[in-house]
């Protein structure tokens, strides 16, 4: 789940769910916006972060940030 150029990343948006980022990865695609998303999954503890933090998050470009957020809220929901 990664589209990126050799620009730097920072956390733009966290994710509910797989079907969260499964939706953002094919927008962010279309829009053709680089970004990376990142699973919050840890096998020693087996999900119990997923209430507390979400499930995953986007990373993009600074550029970026704007345009993916107002994709998550106009697709999605609320930013997290």
């Amino acid at each position: 789940m990664e589209r990126s150029d050799n620009g730097e990343y920072e956390t733009v948006q966290v994710l509910g769910n797989m079907i969260e980022a499964n939706l953002m990865e094919k927008l962010l695609d279309e829009e053709d916006i680089s970004y990376f998303i990142r699973e919050w999954h840890d096998v020693n503890y087996d999900g119990i972060w997923v209430e507390q933090k979400g499930w995953g998050w986007i990373l993009g470009r600074r550029e970026d940030e704007e345009r993916i957020r107002s994709i998550y809220r106009e697709r999605i929901g609320e930013d997290s």
